[in-house]
């Protein structure tokens, strides 16, 4: 995580990326993180505009182990409303003086997209870069880490910094972007520096979303805790480029699995079709390049019933009502 600089964290929904930016809070205002801040505790701006900050982010503070006391709320103050929000890249300047008088080594914004102007145009190079590049220039007159939240787009790129929100200059103005995605076929969640301007990126990581709870003022609250468990063999690249055109890998083997049975199956008379377990396994692993695992969860979906042929011994599949394409 570059010092001085504009970072992007990025992922699909319920990925962590947030109890991620909790967890990094926390490593700053305790002097823990290892690199230049290690040693040196620093005070850390939080703006946050889709969770609640009592409810959500507070607790998540506390399981991940944070100094509160260096933890600032970014709150805007008008004369005609109660629920203004920081506006980017119009409120900058008040952001900056806040940085300085307060001694802050990073800022969190979650989600970056929600503090833009509305009159600017996400889908917009020119104008997302309006605000990202006064964030970087303000991150180097400061010496202070942004780091921005940021959600995977609908594309079906494969590469995860194609993958992040609507333009392009979500990942091109940052110099260092995390990307974190869920690997279904392992059950593990992996972490990937997928960009780093200004050395070697890290090798990519897994963690857990760890549940605990924490006390609060109206009882026992359950949250997630952001845990690190060792290094990955496996990118969100690696990841990304298993589940092609935006389809998770159990919906694209679920429609391979029924392009099977109707392509290869007989009729069983009544609607519906039969294959023998050992040529749906082979046909995964040889053809398809699909773990057993993967096979297993996705057939589970369908109206398929195995078992054991009492004539020949073998495991048969059946796909109820599963007729012929033509």
């Amino acid at each position: 995580l570059p010092m001085s600089s504009l970072a992007m964290v990025a992922g699909r929904e319920g990925t962590g990326k947030s109890t991620f930016c909790a967890w990094l809070a926390a490593q700053i205002t305790r002097g823990q993180l290892p690199g230049e801040m290690h040693g040196k505790p620093s005070n850390v701006i939080y703006v946050v505009v889709e969770d609640s900050w009592r409810m959500t982010v507070v607790p998540r503070l506390m399981a991940a182990g944070a100094d509160r006391s260096r933890v600032y709320r970014a709150d805007i103050e008008t004369l005609d409303t109660d629920d203004a929000t920081l506006t980017l890249p119009t409120d900058n300047a008040l952001l900056e003086e806040q940085i300085k008088e307060s001694s802050v080594g990073l800022v969190i914004i979650d989600p970056i997209m929600s503090t833009m102007d509305d009159s600017l145009n996400e889908n917009s190079t020119k104008q997302v870069r309006r605000v990202l590049d006064a964030l970087a220039k303000m991150a180097d007159r400061t010496g202070c880490m942004v780091v921005g939240i940021a959600h995977f787009n609908k594309g079906s790129g494969r590469e995860s910094v194609m993958r992040v929100s609507a333009s392009k200059a979500f990942t091109d103005v940052p110099r260092a972007v995390f990307t974190f995605a869920d690997d279904s076929d392992t059950g593990t969640r992996v972490m990937s520096q997928s960009k780093n301007s200004l050395g070697p990126s890290r090798e990519s990581m897994t963690y857990e979303l760890e549940q605990t709870t924490v006390p609060t003022r109206l009882g026992p609250a359950p949250v997630s805790k952001f845990v690190f468990t060792g290094e990955s063999a496996t990118s969100v690249d690696d990841i990304l480029a298993q589940t092609p055109m935006g389809h998770t890998q159990k919906g694209q083997t679920r429609a391979l699995l029924l392009s099977l049975f109707q392509e290869r199956g007989e009729d069983t008379g009544d609607g519906s079709l039969r294959l023998p377990a050992a040529l749906v396994n082979e046909t995964a692993r040889e053809e398809w390049a699909i773990s057993t695992a993967t096979l297993t969860r996705a057939s589970s979906e369908l109206p398929i019933d195995k078992f054991k042929d009492g004539m020949s011994g073998g495991w048969v599949w059946i796909l109820r009502g599963g007729g012929r394409r033509g």
